[in-house]
Formats: structure tokens, sequence, C-alpha cells
């Protein structure tokens, strides 16, 4: 990141396994091997140690995000999972020693469909409905799930095209990073807009921001979003950092909410697929 210079490296580790996503403040990946169910933590910048986690079988046609709650080694971790057969998520979990994971939406509400966007905050999960006007409160050590109406006041409207949204947890507060590109689908298309937004959490209100913090930094790629110490990256703080498949090329896009501008760089001479995605690993210090 400092010098935008690409270098490769090969981790016996990763060989022949999908990575599924990054966890822990992007201190922990999420890898599979399909052929064999193997799932497990790996933390590349650590050592490369590994939490051996239950079998996966989870099928190329399924897509979703994880995330953690508590740290290693008493946690839990949790995925967003979505068959091409099913109009709804599910959400699986599991603690290390755990011999199978466990659906925590399996009997609740068929009323209630989240979206594959989930956080951890203060001991719950929150996810996004497909709705996009709520967010769904779970409580993993009891497996009740809360409905919480969400207003979306200050939320403006994209600017002609299609946008995405993120939920980051960052020092306490829940954040949502929209971004507003031109295109088809996402990744196909320029990005042309990235807006902040923090949960009022007194009246459950999204209110934009010009600030995430001086030593914060949001780190975003595929279907990931996550907070860092923006020293401990080497990165610029009050900053959003996005990797994006734009056209025919992988940029890294800056946003600096101090000037509110986009500044981006082209880090691949061609995009990633859904398939073989860039994630963000940050070193811990």
């Amino acid at each position: 990141m400092l010098d935008r210079s690409l270098r490769e490296v090969t981790i016996p580790e990763m060989q022949g396994k999908i990575c599924l996503g990054c966890v822990h403040d992007g201190s922990w990946l999420l890898m599979l091997d399909e052929a064999t169910s193997d799932c497990f933590l790996l933390s590349v910048a650590s050592a490369r140690a590994k939490i051996p986690l239950p079998p996966l079988r989870l099928a190329s046609e399924y897509k979703g995000t994880c995330g953690v709650l508590g740290s290693p080694p008493n946690f839990t971790v949790v995925i967003a999972s979505h068959p091409e057969s099913d109009d709804r998520y599910s959400l699986l979990c599991c603690r290390p020693g755990d011999g199978s994971w466990t659906d925590l939406l399996a009997g609740s509400d068929d009323a209630i469909k989240i979206d594959a966007d989930v956080v951890a905050y203060a001991g719950k999960l929150y996810a996004s409905t497909t709705s996009g006007d709520d967010l769904v409160a779970i409580d993993v050590a009891g497996g009740g799930v809360v409905r919480t109406q969400l207003l979306r006041t200050g939320k403006e409207a994209a600017l002609r095209g299609t946008h995405v949204s993120h939920l980051v947890e960052s020092c306490g507060d829940i954040f949502a990073v929209r971004i507003d590109f031109f295109g088809i689908r996402p990744f196909d298309g320029v990005v042309i807009r990235i807006v902040v937004y923090r949960l009022d959490l007194s009246d459950w209100v999204w209110r934009r921001v010009e600030s995430i913090g001086r030593d914060r930094a949001f780190l975003v790629s595929g279907d990931y979003a996550l907070s860092c110490s923006a020293a401990a990256a080497r990165l610029q703080g009050n900053c959003v950092h996005l990797v994006w498949s734009s056209c025919d090329r992988e940029r890294l896009y800056k946003y600096c909410l101090d000037d509110m501008t986009i500044t981006f760089d082209q880090i691949l001479p061609e995009p990633t697929t859904p398939t073989c995605r860039a994630y963000w690993v940050v070193p811990t210090v």
C-alpha cells in the first residue's frame, strides 16, 4: 500500500483453497477446501496460525459474508449463506470445537429475509434486510431474533446509477458505507460517489458523517468492509479505501472525508472475479 507495488508470495496453507472472506478486523481469513469440506481460520500476518472449524459444505452456488463475535480462543464464527434455490439467507454459526454448523434462523419468522451484509456489535449480530428499511438484531447466544425498524432519514438517492452498501462496526459505532457507481452490476462500472452514514442509536436513524476518526480507515473489497487503525495499517486516516473491479482493470479507490474527494490507482491489469476476489489483510501489531 505504501508504494502501490505488486508482489507475489506463495502461502502453502492457501494452496487449493477458497477464501470466503476476511474477519476480525482483517487479521484472519476464512478458508475452505471444497474437495474435502475442510474449513479453518488462517492468520496470514501472524505466523500463519490456523484455527480448525467444523466441515463446511458450501457449494459454489452459495454466496455470503462472514463475521466473528468475540476474540480467539473464545469466539463465534457466523456465515450468511444464500443458495440460489432459496429466496432468503441462512445464518450458519459455530465455535471452535463444535462438530457442525448451526443455522441461527432455522424455525424463525419466514417474513424476516436478511441480506448478505452482517456486522458484529455489542455482542450481537446486525444484518440488513432485503427491504433495506430494517436491521435484524440477532442474539447468537440465545438464538433469538429481534426485528428493529430503521428510518432512512438523511439517505440520498443514488446518482443516475446503482449502488451497494456495507455495514461497518468501528470503535463502538455502526456505520454504513454507500457506493454509487455507473454500470449494470457491481464491479463492472466506475465508482462515482462514496457516502458514509453513522447509525444514531438514540432514535435508530442513519446520519451522514464527515469523519470516521483521525486514526481510522475503512477497508472495502467485494462483500466485505472493515475498520482498522490507520497507523497500524500505514494508511491515511479518515478515509475509505475501496478495491473495485472497474471495467477492464482492478482499481484501488480512496475516498477522503476531510475534503470529500475520490482518487484511484490501478493495482491489477485485469479485474478479479467473484470466485477470485481480492481481500484485505491487516497485520496485527
